[in-house]
């Protein structure tokens, strides 16, 4: 109809932007068979719709963790910054020095916000001293450091507790795995005599006959030891290539690994202990520069993503499950891609809102063109119902049309701005959170048939 209403140049117009959305629709359509051969089979999507729920489970105030644990939402969000910069920087080694820098965007930039609001006056967050250790570590990696009042009121809290000996045992979680993230938090930001004072102490928690770190006394009011054990890894880790007893992290690794049961879990039981006992342990086991353990990390990542699958799952275990993701999965999230590739996906996010933005001004034209018609009609001494009817299926159209241009410009928008809270790299050889992408592949595609559809 719209041919009927305008000249020959405007349907020429009109003609060439369908013609450039059609083109633009099967440039996607070949990005996406690209972005699925690199990534694989399709059960790799899981892992990306999980990263992808679990970021996107921010609240507006930055935090991340639900609502109803108001306390342990400082844990949650400090992990899910640890979980983002694993997958931004999955090919570091797990060494201290010169580790790289989250890249800053609008999420990261509100939850560390939030998380400088939540410390308390001691200096401390969350529940105890292993939710501070938790949020410092995630402080370091988005590049503060002990210049940054929150950062120094936070490791003052942690010295004075290891000064007074811990004065927090009577938590759930006291126990070796406080002293391991104390370790880890100290070497992050370069304090060796502290680390060694918490080193120190840890190894009086060491059984010689099991290999593990554990509590003096088999206390069923604290954490299991498998939880435990694995955060002294972490710590023992953190070291670096110099780390001290080598031979007690192998033995406590050897040993969690054991632990595992056959589903891929640790500490079967209640449904929030096994999944934080399986997080801690896959962090622990879950390591680029000694890869012997790397499997049984991947198990536990498996049983993480097949809980997800039931859709019954806690908003925590998603966190978890994510974080697992990023640790031994990232290859289901990010994809090492060429430079064209990249350029080829860059070129349709710019030349997608420059076709629509086209196809908007044809339609502004077409509208003017309808409400002229319109107006003839009314001056008209009689009822030409040929031209009413031909109006009205033309105003139909344009109404169609617009409605089509407004809703990709939005979707568009939204697009940037989801890519844009991904604090994920796009460098020249790597294309990053695959998710991200295909969910804009699928939407262009899912938008050209109703821009160009014609009556």
């Amino acid at each position: 109809m719209r041919s009927k209403i305008a000249n020959s140049s405007q349907d020429s117009d009109i003609e060439q932007v369908e013609s450039s959305l059609r083109e633009l629709a099967e440039r996607a359509l070949r990005s996406q068979s690209a972005i699925m051969a690199a990534c694989g089979s399709d059960s790799r999507q899981r892992e990306v719709a999980i990263f992808n729920q679990a970021i996107e489970s921010q609240h507006q105030d930055g935090s991340w963790g639900s609502d109803d644990y108001l306390s342990m939402k400082p844990c949650f969000t400090a992990q899910t910054i640890d979980m983002i910069w694993h997958l931004e920087n999955r090919q570091q080694l797990d060494e201290m020095p010169n580790m790289p820098t989250l890249m800053i965007t609008d999420r990261i930039q509100r939850a560390v916000s939030w998380l400088r609001s939540e410390q308390r006056s001691d200096g401390g967050w969350g529940e105890d001293i292993w939710d501070t250790c938790q949020v410092l570590l995630a402080f370091s990696l988005t590049g503060l450091t002990t210049d940054d009042p929150n950062v120094s009121l936070g490791l003052s809290h942690l010295r004075s507790n290891i000064e007074e000996n811990w004065p927090d045992r009577t938590s759930y979680w006291f126990g070796p795995g406080y002293y391991g993230s104390a370790m880890e938090a100290f070497n992050r930001f370069k304090d060796q005599y502290y680390a060694n004072i918490a080193l120190e102490q840890v190894c009086h928690y060491f059984d010689e006959d099991g290999g593990y770190f554990r509590l003096v006394s088999d206390d069923p009011q604290h954490a299991p030891p498998e939880w435990h054990t694995a955060c002294v890894i972490s710590g023992l880790r953190s070291f670096g290539s110099v780390a001290p007893h080598r031979e007690k992290a192998l033995r406590s690794a050897a040993w969690l690994a054991q632990r595992q049961t056959e589903e891929g879990s640790w500490n079967p039981g209640h449904e929030e202990i096994t999944a934080y006992c399986t997080s801690r342990a896959i962090a622990a086991l879950a390591s680029n520069a000694d890869t012997r353990f790397n499997q049984h990390a991947r198990r536990g990542t498996e049983w993480f993503i097949k809980r997800c699958a039931t859709n019954q799952s806690r908003l925590s275990t998603k966190l978890m499950a994510a974080a697992a993701i990023a640790r031994t999965h990232s290859d289901g999230i990010v994809v090492t891609l060429p430079l064209s590739f990249v350029m080829e996906v860059a070129d349709l996010l710019n030349q997608f809102p420059l076709q629509i933005s086209s196809l908007h001004t044809e339609t502004q034209i077409a509208s003017a063109e309808v409400r002229a018609l319109e107006s003839q009609l009314k001056t008209a001494q009689s009822s030409d119902s040929s031209r009413e009817a031909l109006m009205l299926q033309s105003k139909e159209r344009i109404g169609q049309l617009e409605a089509s241009c407004a809703s990709a410009l939005e979707q568009e928008k939204q697009l940037r701005q989801m890519l844009a809270s991904y604090a994920l790299k796009l460098t020249p050889n790597q294309l990053a959170i695959v998710g991200v992408v295909i969910s804009i592949i699928s939407i262009l595609i899912g938008l050209i048939p109703s821009l160009f559809l014609k009556h």
